[in-house]
Parts: structure tokens; sequence; C-alpha cells
């Protein structure tokens, strides 16, 4: 039998809808993580979802692309994640959309020992697949970097789920209308996009 995680037991009494989370630096932490989903071709913030700290990334991408194509009623060619993404359920969603899964493909201890790119879907190249994923570290973390740093997006301002997704509008709204005031008018659609989700300790 599986031990059960800290989170199955533990509960916060100031935040129940927080979650704990552990960093290589930094110990364990209580908090949210936002969930973005980026288009590559002007780094707009397509969707946004605040989730509990140990909420897995991958398990967040059909709920993205929903937000997406709601919001903008625009699907993606191609989508780019790190292996986080890269789940079977993704891969077959993915398919059935008929969108490009340039992700890395997540692997288990018994898994073989080959190159990521040599595991894509067919149709996918391995040469798109690094060049995009190089975007993805400039485009993507770039838009989180610019939330932590000039707008304080690194922490909290409210607790309780539906307030952190709140903060998580304001902050890609901030950010979109920047964008949009740089690019002007007449601008062509969006192209591919990308998906990345750091995790936030709340307000002390």
């Amino acid at each position: 039998r599986r031990p059960k995680k800290l989170n199955d037991w533990l509960v916060s009494p100031v935040d129940p809808d927080a979650a704990t989370t552990t960093r290589k630096k930094g110990g364990t932490t209580l908090g949210y993580r936002d969930h973005r989903l980026v288009d590559d071709q002007h780094g707009l913030i397509l969707s946004t979802v605040a989730t509990p700290a140990d909420t897995d990334d991958g398990s967040m991408l059909p709920e993205l692309l929903e937000r997406q194509e709601q919001y903008t009623r625009t699907t993606p060619r191609e989508v780019v994640g790190d292996s986080m993404y890269g789940t079977k359920e993704n891969y077959e969603q993915l398919g059935r959309r008929k969108i490009k899964a340039y992700l890395k493909k997540r692997r288990g201890k018994d898994s073989p020992k080959v190159s990521w790119v040599k595991l894509l879907p067919q149709g996918c190249t391995p040469g798109r697949a690094r060049k995009l994923l190089a975007r993805r570290k400039a485009v993507a973390e770039g838009s989180f970097a610019e939330a932590h740093v000039r707008m304080n997006h690194r922490r909290c301002r409210w607790r309780r789920q539906w307030r952190v997704q709140i903060q998580c509008y304001l902050m890609a709204t901030v950010q979109n209308v920047k964008k949009l005031i740089r690019r002007g008018p007449g601008r062509r659609r969006y192209r591919s996009f990308f998906q990345f989700s750091p995790r936030y300790p709340l307000p002390m």
C-alpha cells in the first residue's frame, strides 16, 4: 500500500484550498500554481488557471486548451511543453484535436534511454522540436519572469483559490495590454503555444 502524501491528510486552517509543495531550494511551502498557455508569436497569455501547489502540470493542459478556445475562438496548430506535460493522455488528446504535440515525453524508471526527439509523434520533426523548446524558455518562462520581477506575482496577495485566480487574471490582463500596445492593430493571429507553471507561496 502506497503511503499517503502530505496533502492527503494535512489541511491548512488559514487557507484550506492551498497545498504544500517541496522545492529543491527553499524547503516545503504552502501555496498555489499559476498555469498558463502563452502564444509563441507575440507572447500573449491565452489562458491562466490557478490551482493548489501540488497539482500535476500535465493534467492542466486540457483545461488550458479549452479555456483558450473559449476566450479566443482559436485552436493552436502546435503545443510545446517540457516533460511534465508529455503524458500519454496529453498525446492522445492532442492527436484527436489534430494538434502537433512537441512535448518532451514523461518517462518512468524503466523508460528507454533515448533522446526525447526520437519519441515525438508522427509528423513532428526533431529540428522543429528543438527550435520551439528553445523559444519556450524565452517566451513562456519570460512571461513569468516579468510577472515575478516587475509585478510581485511570486506571492499571493489573498488567500483562497478563487481570489488567487483573480490575481492571475489581473496579471495576465496587464501583461497582455502591454504586449498589445507594443504590437498595435492589424497583426497576424496566433501560431504556436507554450505552457509552464511555477509555484506561488502564500502571503506571510
